[in-house]
């Protein structure tokens, strides 16, 4: 926001001494403009004058300070936290880091760094000077000091696939999964860049994330569907466990047969930002919500989030705040026409808000299927397929305020590939006529502005 001075222009126009006061004080007898101001015979004092001047000059002063606190609080608001963004360009083997500017997304400063892989997942530190990068072909990280633009170390690790980066809760503990068998929650000290624990989790990890002192996992039964688990690792390595009776989770491939034909079940996770309860929502099935002290499971079994179908569905939570659930999600099915072909299709879920004080829900949005935060705003839309026409389905961008209230509709019925947030703006992806998402619409949701619609092979490194 514009910041105003008194004494600005009295201070830059030519002959005034410093400050307004004095500079008045050497006005002309006549003063251009201020004719009217002698009518019917009645002159205005010098003194009067000078008041009047003064009096309409700090009228004119507070209206400029009015109308952007008005008018433009939103835009304000966000301009405040438009900072760089970090970004990688990425080419068949290699990839360059550097930063883009918030809005155009075109690179500014003049330092990048190339790296010699592709990167999986990232995350910095809680001063934000270190930034950690998985590699997404091999189960190593590597550290780079990003005032610098250099890289400072690496892990290798003999067993997994790849790792996850979870939380940075200290400058000393990085916590981090390790895809392997079986799967892995790290404790690991970026400054030495040893392990320092090892803990293991039974079956499939279907979500993990951070809560204050610990992090919390929920866990599907290796290759069937069956009760899902949550897991609760504390940072000095505590582990602890509860198994949800009444919530299915997991994977399971009909054997013998010519087509790959499974099933699966992926229920949505969400915490509080208070780290004191978890909730588990999925599909037709009542909401658990667990005490993460206790470990103690509450069931509300007179809330169901509907299923279009049972094959396939596929549950995202977010927790909103004041008590407040956002769910999405798809539902997929697998049919065979009369040829023996093996179709599948998947439909949106909708958007769900869920009051966790009264356990009621309502409907906001059918044809949404996925969710994101971006500052005060919630963000809906959809990235779908028709099968039958082989076209992509889409419900544009639907901003709503947290607590469900719609605000703007953009982009029409455009499918939209995914959409990422940070310092308060949202990055809308759009897939082009050759299947490659490069087009990208830039929004202040606070305002519900597009601010720019940029084409950029890039990836941006936000969290989410």
């Amino acid at each position: 926001m514009p910041s105003y001075s008194l004494g600005a222009e009295a201070q830059a126009r030519p002959g005034c001494e410093r400050g307004p006061t004095k500079c008045m004080e050497r006005l002309p007898e006549t003063v251009p403009g201020w004719e009217p101001l002698l009518t019917a015979g009645r002159t205005i004092s010098r003194d009067g004058l000078f008041r009047l001047i003064a009096m309409r000059r700090l009228l004119f002063l507070v209206a400029m300070l009015l109308v952007p606190l008005a008018a433009s609080v939103p835009v304000c608001a966000s301009a405040t936290a438009r900072q760089p963004i970090l970004a990688t360009l990425d080419t068949a083997s290699t990839s360059r880091l550097f930063y883009v500017d918030p809005v155009s997304l075109r690179p500014i400063g003049a330092r990048s760094l190339g790296l010699d892989f592709h990167w999986g997942d990232f995350t910095r530190s809680p001063e934000g000077a270190l930034l950690v990068l998985s590699s997404n072909d091999a189960p190593e990280l590597r550290f780079v000091r990003l005032p610098g633009m250099r890289f400072v170390g690496s892990m290798t690790f003999t067993d997994g696939q790849f790792v996850r980066l979870v939380a940075w809760p200290s400058p000393h503990l990085l916590l981090a999964l390790l895809d392997s068998s079986p799967e892995r929650v790290l404790a690991i000290d970026p400054s030495t860049r040893k392990v320092l624990w090892r803990r293991s989790v039974d079956g499939t990890v279907v979500d993990i994330q951070a809560a204050p002192g610990r992090v919390v996992v929920l866990a599907a039964p290796a290759n069937k569907i069956g009760p899902a688990r949550i897991v609760v690792i504390g940072t000095g390595g505590s582990v602890r466990s509860v198994v949800l009776e009444r919530v299915l989770a997991g994977f399971h491939h009909k054997q013998g047969s010519q087509d790959f034909i499974a099933k699966n079940r992926t229920p949505g996770l969400a915490i509080d930002p208070a780290g004191e309860r978890a909730y588990v929502v999925g599909a037709d099935e009542p909401v658990a919500q667990i005490g993460l002290a206790s470990m103690r499971v509450r069931y509300h079994g007179g809330l169901r989030v509907p299923a279009k179908a049972v094959s396939g569905p596929l549950r995202q939570a977010t927790w909103l705040g004041n008590g407040m659930l956002a769910v999405s999600g798809t539902d997929s099915s697998i049919s065979t026409d009369a040829q023996g072909n093996v179709k599948q299709d998947t439909a949106p879920a909708g958007l769900l808000l869920i009051n966790t004080h009264s356990w009621t829900s309502r409907s906001l949005q059918p044809n949404a299927e996925a969710t994101i935060t971006a500052g005060s705003s919630l963000l809906a839309y959809r990235s779908g397929y028709d099968s039958a026409t082989k076209t992509r389905a889409g419900s544009g961008l639907t901003i709503y305020s947290l607590d469900g209230t719609p605000r703007v509709h953009l982009l029409a019925h455009t499918s939209i590939d995914w959409v990422q947030s940070q310092g308060g703006l949202a990055y809308v992806w759009l897939t082009n006529p050759n299947g490659l998402a490069d087009h990208v619409v830039v929004i202040d949701p606070g305002s519900g502005r597009i601010l720019a619609r940029e084409t950029r092979s890039i990836t941006l490194l936000t969290r989410s």
